[in-house]
């Protein structure tokens, strides 16, 4: 993979890294903006959100901010 960043990519289908209990786990994720709320939800199902409304523009999970959050590049929309 190229290059990880800490920049929310713009809306579509990107990789994501982030820290687990277990380890970092990297997965597909989609990312949409709805509002002024940014959702990122992988394919594990596991949802990070920013916004106003929501703790401010870092991601966060379960109103926790969670700093290790990295994108990869776009990936092609799943069928």
């Amino acid at each position: 993979m190229s290059e990880w960043t800490k920049t929310i990519p713009p809306d579509g289908f990107h990789w994501i890294k982030y820290r687990t209990e277990k380890g970092f786990r990297v997965l597909p994720c989609e990312v949409s903006r709805i509002g002024n709320a940014i959702i990122v939800r992988t394919l594990r199902n596991d949802t990070f959100v920013a916004g106003p409304e929501h703790g401010g523009p870092e991601l966060s999970y379960d109103g926790v901010p969670d700093k290790s959050i990295r994108f990869g590049p776009a990936i092609p929309k799943p069928k």
